[in-house]
């Protein structure tokens, strides 16, 4: 759905694997990159629970 993907500006980086891994791991945000900390707000934390809530939505509807 187009609130989830990301729009080319803000496209995953490559790796975009490791930047969750490290983020869930709990490493403070100076191991993470502030320029990382855009992706796990915007990608991690916003779309990615708005994709989740919206499924389970739909899942009840």
């Amino acid at each position: 759905m187009r609130p989830s993907i990301p729009s080319k500006a803000n496209a995953l980086p490559a790796k975009w694997t490791a930047i969750l891994r490290n983020w869930a791991a709990g490493e403070e945000v100076t191991a993470i990159g502030a320029q990382n900390m855009r992706v796990v707000e915007d990608a991690f934390i916003y779309r990615l629970v708005w994709a989740l809530e919206a499924v389970r939505t739909r899942r009840v509807s």
